[in-house]
């Protein structure tokens, strides 16, 4: 429907769109863009992040039933961090989206 609103091709703003979920990692627009985003976020969140998943997946077979209480509050937390660097991304390329399909439109 922005397409229509703004009279371009929807395969422009889909290329538009693609392009910028994938700045920044090395998969080329048309393979697994989920995948490819979500490493991008995932990578940028650091070594301390994938030692604590370690951390936790370890206790969670040394100590089942108190690695899992143990280690529950770090899983939230990272799963958090990783749901929030998601939607700010795709936030922004929303954002980014509306203003390139705007910009030239006589809406």
């Amino acid at each position: 429907q922005l397409a229509k609103m703004t009279n371009k091709s929807p395969e422009d703003l889909k290329r538009f769109l693609s392009s910028n979920l994938l700045a920044g990692t090395r998969e080329s627009v048309g393979g697994n863009e989920a995948l490819a985003v979500f490493q991008a976020i995932c990578g940028g969140m650091g070594m301390i992040t994938v030692a604590a998943i370690a951390v936790d997946q370890a206790a969670d077979l040394l100590f089942p039933a108190i690695g899992a209480l143990v280690t529950a509050p770090l899983a939230f937390g990272v799963t958090v961090k990783i749901l929030y660097a998601m939607i700010s991304r795709m936030e922004k390329c929303a954002s980014d989206l509306f203003d390139y399909a705007f910009k030239e439109s006589a809406v």
